[in-house]
């Protein structure tokens, strides 16, 4: 099944773009079941996400190995928490902070890696092929699945 979740604008109109998935952690979501899978829209999912459903952790993320953060392209948590990501975030911490991920590292330093291999990023991994335990390719920025159209791409993004 998947939910799509309406866009509850940050405190402030200039805070927008990634900053709004944080909006995922409020406690007054509860009609999603007892976890959450999100997917960044510039995700290609390239094999079964079966073991992405049923991982057991209560938050699972992508480490990002460029910075001492997570990637948050492609996460797994139990549904209402962890409000105190949502409750806790203002627009001083989003000027002080470059995105989600690193907040998401400050309020929650002990999540769960997924296994590796099977959340890659397209400019480290896969940018000739698809590894062979990849579930998804993540497109952090840029470029996205459209503006680089390697060949395994074709097979995969619609």
């Amino acid at each position: 099944m998947c939910l799509t979740r309406p866009v509850h604008q940050l405190p402030a109109e200039n805070l927008a773009g990634w900053w709004n998935k944080l909006s995922l952690f409020r406690d007054d979501i509860t009609d999603v079941g007892s976890h959450m899978l999100y997917f960044d829209l510039d995700v290609v999912i390239t094999g079964s996400i079966d073991p992405l459903l049923f991982y057991d952790s209560d938050f699972a993320i992508i480490d990002n190995p460029y910075t001492p953060s997570f990637n948050s392209s492609i996460m797994r948590f139990k549904t209402g928490a962890r409000p105190d990501i949502w409750t806790d975030f203002s627009e001083k911490i989003a000027k002080r902070l470059p995105g989600d991920q690193d907040w998401l590292a400050i309020k929650v330093p002990d999540a769960d890696l997924w296994p590796e291999g099977w959340c890659v990023l397209f400019r480290l991994h896969a940018t000739q092929s698809v590894p062979q335990a990849a579930r998804a390719v993540c497109f952090s920025w840029r470029p996205n699945p459209d503006d680089y159209p390697a060949g395994w791409i074709k097979d995969f993004w619609h």
